[in-house]
């Protein structure tokens, strides 16, 4: 599962959004529309699948970078 991400068209700036969907269902739904409320500006917008993106390292609570007590040591 991962975070649709979407960009304010009033700022340019990307903005996870609330909705998160697995790749397949994601490519399977690029002319659904969304309406997003948008932190960065303020604004209701409306998104079809096909101008956001779907980030998979973007998981609530999850870090994308590599916890060091898990690297494995030489």
């Amino acid at each position: 599962m991962g975070a649709i991400i979407l960009k304010c068209p009033t700022t340019g700036l990307e903005y996870a959004s609330s909705l998160e969907m697995d790749e397949l269902s994601f490519v399977r739904s690029l002319d659904l529309k969304v309406s997003s409320r948008c932190p960065k500006c303020g604004g209701e917008h409306v998104f079809t699948l096909r101008d956001a993106r779907l980030n998979s390292n973007h998981l609530a609570g999850v870090s994308s970078s590599p916890n060091k007590d898990n690297q494995s040591k030489s």
